[in-house]
């Protein structure tokens, strides 16, 4: 038994589901009924009270207004963000003193992943942990997940030693309700341990990485076992692929996706129709045009986080936007389509970028996974993991399929391996590029 993860399990509930967590819950969810009009002004209000905040407080923004001859009530609206520079990971990096309070006394540390390089230093104040779990937790009430409910959770956390060769690959957390399930032994050999253990825990709500519920999912496809049905699955930290949530739907349940950062500076969460919302009271998101059609790069201001506020922070991802409203009724604007981090796209040598491959492997027979590689500018390396019955005619319509996406000016390598190597955080990663573009 991990001793460590049972007094997290408690810690986390006293920090972040006290009063206040309460407080800002029943005002995340009042916020539901606001129109579109009042949010802008909620938005503006908060963004008011932020720069003037970090102006006061944090040594960077106090030279960058003094440098842009600014006063913080040049600040007002929205379109007034326009007057600053954006903000990069490399501004911070190295330099995360110059972003934190120098009057928020207690400050809770938190990194990135760094799974594109070095990890940043984070600060978050007991305010914003509390949003955020707030925040959470409207996204899983529209799930029909109640605080009584049991969940069984998939996202990397170290539950059991790597090495391990027998059950239990998980662990209960009593304080949360909270089976926390390995996502380092998800091999064919250990899944059906995994299985069994769901089927007599009865979740009503899974929580997990997009890989790691489906590998289950895929599973149970091959092997023609019975769904697990639960209230919702609740997805995040990965962008969420068609095929995936097609097999996880099938399976499990109905897929509540949700896209944040550490940085806390955009959130959107999808409703029981499918839609990702963006939550316009947690942050600002300003969707900046990129030079790829229809894409536009997510940039984002904290609303919550006076520890360390950012303003205008570039996270490196990318959305398609929907002029549509939701029927579910609520406020927040649509998102068409979360497309990953500007780093998972592909170039070839004529200068075409792709994106969500995923299209590709959608309809190809006989494959648990994939993953691809750009080596070179004109060279893929395509892993895959196929099933037993995986023949060279399910290779040769594997191979037609990428070449129609990616042309002949480019050479396919397809490598078929064991399993997909997961990120030191047990992430999966379903392009990766070495070619800087």
């Amino acid at each position: 038994m991990n001793k460590s993860l049972l007094f997290k399990g408690y810690a986390q509930r006293f920090l972040r589901q006290g009063r206040l967590f309460h407080h800002l819950l029943y005002e995340l969810e009042q916020n539901q009924k606001l129109s579109y009009s009042e949010l802008i002004e909620y938005q503006n209000q908060k963004l008011r009270q932020t720069v003037k905040r970090a102006y006061q407080e944090v040594p960077y923004y106090k030279q960058l207004f003094d440098r842009l001859k600014l006063k913080p009530e040049a600040i007002q609206t929205v379109e007034d963000l326009q007057l600053l520079p954006v903000l990069n990971k490399s501004d911070i990096r190295d330099k995360e003193q110059q972003f934190a309070s120098s009057r928020v006394r207690w400050k809770f540390k938190a990194f990135t992943s760094g799974t594109t390089g070095t990890p940043l230093r984070l600060y978050r104040d007991h305010f914003n942990i509390n949003l955020e779990q707030a925040t959470l937790w409207r996204k899983q009430h529209w799930g029909g997940f109640a605080f009584n409910d049991r969940r069984a959770t998939l996202q990397g956390h170290m539950v059991t030693p790597a090495d391990s060769t027998q059950p239990p690959f998980w662990q209960y957390i009593p304080a949360e309700k909270q089976l926390l399930m390995s996502s380092y032994h998800l091999s064919n050999k250990f899944i059906p341990y995994y299985l069994q253990k769901l089927r007599d825990f009865q979740p009503a709500a899974m929580e997990a990485y997009p890989s790691s519920i489906y590998r289950l999912a895929r599973y149970m496809q091959i092997h023609q076992e019975l769904p697990i049905s639960v209230k919702a699955v609740f997805t995040s930290s990965e962008m969420l692929l068609d095929h995936q949530r097609e097999a996880i739907e099938k399976y499990f349940g109905p897929v509540f996706a949700h896209y944040g950062q550490a940085e806390r500076v955009a959130h959107f969460s999808m409703c029981e129709l499918g839609n990702y919302h963006y939550a316009m009271d947690y942050s600002i998101v300003e969707f900046l045009p990129t030079e790829r059609d229809g894409l536009y790069q997510i940039v984002g201001t904290t609303l919550n986080n006076a520890a360390m506020p950012l303003i205008r922070y570039v996270t490196g991802d990318l959305a398609r936007l929907s002029t549509q409203s939701c029927p579910c009724g609520r406020p927040f604007p649509v998102i068409e389509t979360i497309e990953g981090r500007q780093d998972d796209y592909m170039v070839t040598p004529s200068g075409k970028w792709l994106g969500r491959l995923d299209v590709v492997l959608k309809r190809t027979s006989n494959l648990v996974e994939t993953q691809m590689i750009q080596e070179k500018l004109n060279l893929v390396r395509v892993l895959i993991v196929p099933t037993e019955n995986f023949t060279q005619k399910d290779e040769a319509i594997l191979r037609k399929k990428l070449e129609e996406r990616f042309g002949l000016e480019m050479q396919i390598a397809i490598q078929k391996v064991d399993a997909i190597p997961l990120t030191k955080q047990g992430k999966y990663q379903a392009v990766i590029s070495h070619v800087r573009m």
